[in-house]
């Protein structure tokens, strides 16, 4: 190996360490990407609940709306 390369390539354990932030990272962003899905799909069915159901879960239909209304990226 040449001293640029060496220098230029990180250790062994920094390299394995790196892979794993990026494992931890994309595994984060997946269940994210999953949780806002889900959340949208359950607004969307909250929106469209008819009236009798809302009372079976004793909502009204402006609490619906307005759960049912929050963007996907809000709790």
């Amino acid at each position: 190996m040449s001293s640029l390369t060496q220098k230029t390539c990180a250790p062994a354990p920094l390299r394995a360490e790196l892979g794993t932030v990026l494992q931890q990272a994309l595994r984060a962003a997946r269940i994210t990407l999953k949780t806002w899905i889900k959340r949208s799909r359950d607004r969307r069915d909250l929106r469209e609940m008819e009236e009798h159901l809302l009372r079976d879960v004793g909502i009204s239909r402006g609490q619906a709306n307005f759960e049912g209304n929050k963007p996907f990226w809000r709790a």
